[in-house]
């Protein structure tokens, strides 16, 4: 038997989704829930309010979707455009999801105690990733660099780190070469700025060129 579907206007659509937020999730509930949230809990605290909500606004929008196919399957109707590819219906289709997303932005990613959490969130993640690309192995010894920098090779995408640490007191170079991890010269330095201003000369000499024909 085929399950009946009703279909809903932006406005009732809306409403559906803004019927959500009551009790737990009423703008009450989230901020006392939120203002017990670190930010390490962020995430997963933001995650379970999103899966309930999908339950509750996104099973409408899978409804609808499936309910314009009419069980037309990429894998087995390839040689037929998608029901929902036309323009009526991938325009009613961002309106859903516009409203789904608002919703949930204006009452939980746009508070500012969220926006707070988050940044702070971000700035670890950030100072995490910058204390762990410090850390390099050479031979049996790991270092934890002083400095870091990305290095440039043309038509090469390895070797795109190099490296200055203390090794008992004197300050080296660490570079890759094919993966291997090993002391290199200053000059290795030198080296790569000779490229890189040559790289910047000819790239300069190609504008210049092209502003030629304004």
């Amino acid at each position: 038997m085929t399950k009946s579907f009703t279909f809903l206007s932006n406005d009732e659509f809306r409403r559906l989704c803004e019927s959500f937020f009551v009790g737990d999730y009423s703008p009450q509930g989230i901020a006392a829930s939120l203002a017990e949230q670190t930010p390490d809990t962020l995430l997963t605290w933001f995650g379970s309010i999103d899966e309930a909500y999908d339950a509750h606004a996104g099973e409408y929008i899978r409804a609808w979707i499936a309910h314009v196919r009419q069980g037309w399957d990429w894998r087995t109707d390839e040689g037929s455009a998608d029901p929902l590819s036309t323009p009526e219906n991938k325009q009613q289709c961002e309106d859903y999801r516009a409203i789904r997303y608002g919703l949930l932005d204006q009452h939980a990613t746009t508070l500012a105690r969220y926006e707070e959490l988050n940044a702070a969130r971000i700035a670890q993640a950030q100072a995490q990733a910058t204390e762990e690309r410090l850390h390099v192995s050479v031979g049996d010894v790991t270092y934890r660099a002083e400095a870091v920098a990305d290095v440039l090779w043309s038509g090469w995408e390895c070797d795109s780190s190099v490296w200055v640490v203390n090794d008992q007191g004197e300050r080296k170079v660490v570079a890759s070469d094919h993966g291997c991890l090993q002391f290199v010269e200053p000059s290795f330095l030198e080296e790569r700025i000779a490229a890189y201003e040559t790289a910047l000369k000819e790239t300069r000499a190609l504008l210049a060129l092209v502003k030629q024909n304004a």
